[in-house]
């Protein structure tokens, strides 16, 4: 019997992860987003005619994630692993994060895709000068918790 006892109190079940409250609702914002996409590439008066475009862009997308930026994002994540110590390593990921998003963000503004030359009004402001001004703040912030960081971290060492 106590064979048995043995035998129970070996076997560790892993638990379960826990049940993800909105999935459901986030499969259907997914369908949904993805049905206005498909619906605005169908529709498009300026593509519709014109398959290669959309398969350049796809295909194209697909191959610039893969071969770029993937790489990068993985070449700066090893290297901030091997040069930072892991308390002052989550601050700057999360800065780096902020930058990448708000570039991605405003690159169609700053690059103005959407400016007409007949009407100067489509754009009006400075997008570049207004990304550069979301990364400064950013970079201070991160720079204001590694300060914090830091003196924290030298508060403990003195006491």
């Amino acid at each position: 019997m106590t064979d048995r006892v043995m035998a129970t109190t070996d076997m560790r079940e892993q638990p379960e992860p826990p049940p993800a409250r909105f999935r459901h609702v986030l499969y259907v914002v997914g369908a949904v987003m993805i049905f206005i996409g498909l619906k605005g590439v169908l529709h498009d008066d300026r593509h519709y005619e014109n398959p290669s475009y959309w398969a350049r862009l796809f295909i194209g997308g697909a191959l610039v994630h893969d071969l770029v930026i993937v790489p990068v994002v993985t070449v700066i994540s090893v290297a901030l692993t091997r040069l930072i110590h892991a308390p002052y390593r989550g601050p700057i990921q999360l800065g780096l994060f902020a930058s990448a998003v708000f570039a991605f963000v405003a690159y169609p503004g700053v690059r103005r895709f959407s400016s007409a030359k007949d009407n100067t009004s489509a754009d009006p402001l400075n997008y570049a000068h207004g990304v550069l001004v979301c990364l400064a703040v950013v970079w201070a912030l991160v720079l204001a918790v590694e300060v914090r960081l830091l003196l924290r971290q030298r508060g403990r060492n003195r006491g």
